[in-house]
């Protein structure tokens, strides 16, 4: 970047030319005050950033205090309760609502097939993403033009599908709803295969069993010329096993639906939204990157809000100086 400032003394008046800067690779040029105003956006874009940052740490740490305060729950005892609400009651649904902790197997009368692992499974989520590369030019202020490769993807195919099923501790079953749940699911495929491999001719693509066509009419490596090229796809699968074992912290409720766990409630005003959790890893295990990812969304919230505000900050003050 190269920086010129002139002054000089005419008729006893100190005048001075405003700063140019040359704004390499594109040699347009930029004058100091329009400098000092990126300046400012930039730490006004940062001060934003840090805002979500932090909030977002807030709901991770939320979610670990839930987790680590909700005691597990058997649903023997649970379902002994509800039938005792409904005995008082006269019989029908005791719309008895709690938040619980279980822990146990997914169960399933019919379950999903995975596209590509074939494996059964309650909730199965799969996407093909193609990898590309683009030619780009890139001009210099003084006409000399670069060349070189630029990686892009594009979604050829996803797909998440669920199925009833029940979760079953020991002491007894009970249906799922997994809706609106935040899932973490067993990764059973992550494949990244060359076009030759997997082209099946004009706009189809074969993994094994599995066959999806899609759009574009591109073909293999390098068929688009010089200046496109089709490095390969990424075939990735996650699932939630039957007879896995999962953990699950959400609402159970006896309705007219009947009795079921399922998404909480929508929360009150003042009050935090509690978390739904459907997971093939243990209550550790995901408490544990629950905190450190916390930890490091605070950390990377509190930096952007001290960078951008020493930014908004000078470029405000060089702006109406």
């Amino acid at each position: 970047m190269v920086c010129a400032v002139t002054r000089g003394v005419k008729r006893g008046i100190l005048t001075a030319t405003p700063t140019v800067l040359h704004c390499h690779p594109c040699g347009k040029r930029l004058r100091a005050n329009d400098l000092e105003v990126l300046m400012l956006w930039f730490g006004l874009i940062l001060i934003a950033l840090a805002g979500l940052l932090v909030w977002l740490a807030k709901r991770a740490a939320d979610k670990v205090l839930f987790m680590r305060a909700t005691e597990t729950t058997k649903l023997g005892t649970l379902f002994e309760t509800i039938k005792q609400v409904r005995d008082e009651l006269g019989g029908g649904p005791s719309e008895l609502r709690e938040y619980v902790e279980l822990k146990g197997t997914v169960r399933c009368d019919q379950p999903l097939k995975g596209e590509l692992s074939g494996q059964a499974a309650a909730v199965v989520e799969t996407s093909v993403v193609r990898e590309t590369e683009f030619m780009r030019e890139d001009r210099d202020a003084n006409g000399r033009v670069t060349q070189r490769w630029e990686t892009r993807t594009e979604s050829v195919h996803q797909t998440s599908l669920k199925t009833p099923f029940v979760l079953d501790d020991g002491t007894g079953q009970i249906e799922v709803r997994a809706d609106g749940a935040d899932f973490t699911l067993q990764q059973v495929v992550d494949r990244f295969e060359a076009p030759n491999s997997v082209e099946a001719g004009g706009s189809m693509l074969r993994f094994g069993s599995f066959q999806v066509g899609f759009g574009g009419g591109y073909g293999g490596y390098g068929s688009m010329g010089s200046n496109y090229r089709v490095k390969g796809y990424r075939f990735r699968e996650s699932i939630l096993p039957v007879g896995g074992r999962v953990y699950a912290l959400g609402e159970i409720a006896d309705t007219d639906e009947g009795l079921s766990l399922h998404k909480p409630t929508a929360a009150k005003e003042g009050e935090t939204t509690k978390p739904y959790v459907l997971s093939v890893k243990s209550e550790e295990e995901l408490v544990a990157a629950g905190q450190k990812n916390a930890k490091w969304l605070k950390i990377g919230g509190i930096a952007s809000a001290v960078i951008g505000l020493v930014l908004a900050v000078v470029g405000l003050v060089q702006t109406v100086l």
